[in-house]
């Protein structure tokens, strides 16, 4: 870890197009399908605008952990401000983020919400570090910390337990990820072992929401809100 440091997106020692790259490797697949994207082209000047307009929206949210030597980015996160009385009313991811360029960011909210977090997988600790970030940012604003995770585990879990890929179980899944039943390492995974709970708080009382992301084929569509104590 001695050589790795945590730095703002808006940062000048940030590689902007290796950011973006590590973005597109993780949710370019979802990105095409959402938005009908073709080209490869299209859809990299569609993430640096992306960028660029989350950077704009909230500075202080984009954090990127790099190599304090070779400026390589090894992890990025992303995340706004949100007010509780919001959560319920949202529909999908990209009723959350502005289609990801974070223009819903809400500078009045009384939550800080990452909805995006993506690492070369090189370094041990880097997105460890990003969600030590984003807590000292809570805690700094005086804000809870929440996460839109996805539960990508789903589709494998669903198909082992023959379930309808149409209308999983998400409820059995959650508890068995709560639980240790179930091997199925996601994005639900990594926020439980990092001190995450489940945050009942979408609509309905339900701490995910279906068909948030229908393109994110390994997560049947589905988001899952955790929280974070920070306060």
């Amino acid at each position: 870890m001695s050589n790795l440091i945590v730095i703002g997106q808006g940062d000048s020692r940030l590689n902007l197009e290796e950011a973006v790259e590590l973005y597109k490797m993780r949710w370019g697949g979802i990105v095409k399908a959402e938005l009908g994207i073709t080209d490869d082209r299209g859809l990299t000047a569609r993430l640096i605008r992306q960028q660029s307009s989350r950077v704009k929206a909230f500075p202080e949210g984009q954090i990127a952990v790099i190599d304090g030597f070779t400026k390589e980015v090894y992890a990025t996160i992303y995340s706004l401000l949100i007010g509780t009385s919001q959560l319920p009313e949202i529909r999908g991811w990209n009723h959350l983020t502005g289609y990801g360029t974070g223009k819903t960011h809400n500078p009045k909210g009384d939550n800080l919400i990452c909805y995006a977090i993506q690492s070369t997988g090189k370094v041990i600790g880097a997105t460890s570090a990003l969600i030590n970030a984003q807590k000292e940012l809570a805690n700094s604003l005086g804000t809870g910390l929440l996460v839109f995770t996805r539960p990508d585990g789903l589709r494998r879990y669903a198909k082992k337990e023959g379930m309808s890929l149409d209308h999983p179980d998400i409820k059995k899944y959650l508890d068995a990820k709560i639980n240790g039943t179930t091997t199925q390492y996601d994005g639900v995974s990594f926020h439980l072992r990092h001190g995450a709970t489940l945050a009942p708080f979408l609509k309905g009382g339900k701490p995910y929401l279906t068909n948030s992301r229908p393109g994110d084929v390994n997560s049947l569509g589905f988001n899952v809100l955790m929280e974070y104590a920070v306060r």
